[in-house]
């Protein structure tokens, strides 16, 4: 350990050791301030991706529905259908989402799922078509 004294007639920092200045003490303490900040949380844990895949169907007829509009939350890419009723979240970070499934004139349709590493989860949708009852009056002003 070294030692390190202050003269009382001045506020010049002594040491033990002629060769070691104000300048090498102080960047001494930047370069471990430097190596103690650089190791944080954020820089060291390694991010894990996995895929979203799945086909959207006609309830009634099981045909594919396309241009349905595929959305997650917490959000991702926003998507739609092809013409096959099929869509795929590629490389999106694991963990918990909500896949929902929308398109006009059908009821919207979510489910819960979980991305894990490496790892294709499969979500296939049966989108039910709005029921329009007749003795409901829309209220529509202009």
């Amino acid at each position: 350990a070294a030692l390190y004294l202050l003269s009382s007639t001045t506020t010049e920092l002594k040491t033990p050791y002629p060769m070691i200045s104000k300048i090498n003490i102080l960047t001494g303490f930047f370069l471990c301030s430097l190596i103690f900040v650089s190791c944080s949380k954020e820089t060291v844990d390694p991010n894990f991706f996995g895929s979203i895949e799945g086909q959207v169907t006609h309830s009634e007829t099981g045909e594919p529905l396309m241009n349905v509009q595929i959305t997650t939350s917490p959000g991702t890419d926003a998507i739609r259908t092809d013409e096959n009723g099929t869509f795929a979240l590629r490389e999106i970070p694991t963990g918990k989402y909500t896949v929902t499934a929308q398109k006009d004139g059908f009821q919207t349709y979510s489910v819960r799922i979980s991305v894990r590493e490496n790892k294709v989860t499969t979500v296939d949708h049966l989108l039910k078509r709005e029921s329009e009852d007749p003795s409901i009056k829309k209220n529509i002003k202009a």
